[in-house]
């Protein structure tokens, strides 16, 4: 049997598209979610600095109202013992005064 002689396929006529076609929506929806996530990493880290602010904020107060509840349980134990004294006075006078 002679050696059977074939003819290659023809080419296509168009060239053939590439999967990334020439549509750059992608590309633009990427760099779109780039920079949204730019501003939400700003956000965040905005956030994160006020909540420490904050934060500083509280712990100042508390402070403050701590050393406000000592002083005012100091008044209160120095007002009752002056207290005390005075009504041992006024009833030793009230005694003698019978």
């Amino acid at each position: 049997m002679p050696p059977k002689e074939t003819t290659p396929p023809r080419l296509p006529d168009t060239t053939p598209r590439s999967p990334y076609g020439g549509d750059y929506s992608y590309m633009e929806i990427i760099m779109a979610m780039q920079n949204t996530m730019g501003k939400l990493t700003t956000a965040v880290d905005t956030l994160v600095e006020k909540t420490n602010k904050h934060e500083e904020k509280l712990d100042k107060i508390s402070h403050r109202v701590y050393a406000a509840a000592a002083i005012v349980s100091i008044f209160a134990v120095v007002a009752g013992f002056v207290l005390n004294k005075l009504a041992d006075a006024v009833i030793a006078a009230l005694k003698i005064a019978k």
